[in-house]
């Protein structure tokens, strides 16, 4: 089994007051080279498939990376960044279908057990539909992971994280301490995410939510890549909050998507030829069981944005300023 890679990022000889005043991209290129080797460190199994705990922490690495890119602007040269946002992004592209299809088999346990014990069983040519599809998409995965642009990708990324400084002109935040462009950017996105979060209601639409799903992972990726900056109880509350918010958004859009995906098997399964009746039927009952989940979620959105937008959590982020 590899390793997880030790976190903090940076040395940790250096207390957190010495490291708050690394010039910012002094301080995140030391960041980044430790989740390109992360990401590297996770290759091996991610390749071999067996474990989904690697293929998820390679992930990790990615995500963070990408929010690092996409909020650290004024660090490094834009023009040189726009190329790397794009190569993160299609790695993103190329590992995603893998995840959720791991997903839905580490779920299918769950699934199962939401039935009446006597249709249980009828969602076998389900599962095997799903083995299916997720031999096919870890076949992509690889072909993604030892392809020469995904060489390029890593061999480039590093080369330009350690790569002396030029004598192009300094981008506007490079010199900033990383401490107060961390607590600046920090303090932004959660202002944003409580701005959008108390104009969702009842009747808002389910792109709303998912707007704010994806600001609450902007923001959460942040936190985890600064924290070593932090008091790390302060740090740990927070992150158990804004995962408590991010569980119940996630889980909105993920019963809303599972749903229409079993829709869609369903289709395939009877597009391969016969398929049994009560396997449709067994279908039909966790599709409605998916959409009452998901009707509970949403009915308990209003008290986990309150939790985690709570006096506390504004206290920490106004320390920041």
């Amino acid at each position: 089994m590899t390793k997880k890679l030790p976190e903090p990022f940076l040395p940790p000889e250096l207390p957190p007051p010495a490291l708050r005043q690394l010039p910012a991209q002094q301080a995140v290129r030391l960041i980044l080279l430790r989740l390109l080797d992360a990401l590297e460190a996770n290759r091996p199994g991610t390749l071999a498939g067996k474990e989904v705990e690697r293929l998820h922490d390679l992930r990790v690495a990615v995500r963070r990376t990408r929010a690092a890119l996409g909020q650290l602007r004024g660090i490094f040269p834009p023009e040189q960044l726009a190329h790397f946002r794009a190569e993160f992004r299609w790695l993103g592209e190329v590992t995603g279908p893998t995840r959720d299809l791991d997903v839905y088999l580490l779920g299918f346990p769950d699934y199962q057990a939401g039935l009446p014990a006597a249709y249980r069983d009828d969602l076998a040519p389900l599962f095997a539909l799903l083995q299916v599809r997720r031999r096919e998409a870890h076949q992509a995965l690889v072909r993604g992971l030892e392809s020469l642009r995904y060489g390029r990708l890593v061999t480039e990324w590093r080369q330009f994280l350690t790569a002396p400084a030029g004598r192009e002109p300094v981008p506007e935040h490079a010199q900033v301490p990383i401490g107060d462009l961390a607590g600046a950017r920090l303090c932004k996105l959660f202002a944003r995410v409580c701005k959008k979060g108390r104009r969702i209601d009842a009747a808002s639409p389910p792109g709303d939510l998912h707007t704010l799903r994806i600001l609450c992972k902007k923001l959460r990726y942040l936190l985890e890549f600064f924290a070593l900056f932090y008091p790390p109880k302060k740090v740990r509350r927070l992150i158990r909050t804004l995962k408590g918010l991010q569980d119940n958004l996630g889980a909105i859009q993920d019963l809303t998507v599972q749903a229409r995906a079993l829709v869609r098997f369903a289709e395939e399964l009877q597009a391969a030829g016969e398929v049994p009746a009560r396997t449709l039927l067994a279908m039909g009952m966790l599709i409605a069981n998916l959409e009452r989940c998901r009707e509970a979620e949403r009915a308990a959105f209003a008290g986990t944005f309150s939790r985690f937008t709570g006096k506390r959590n504004r206290t920490f982020f106004k320390q920041l300023r």
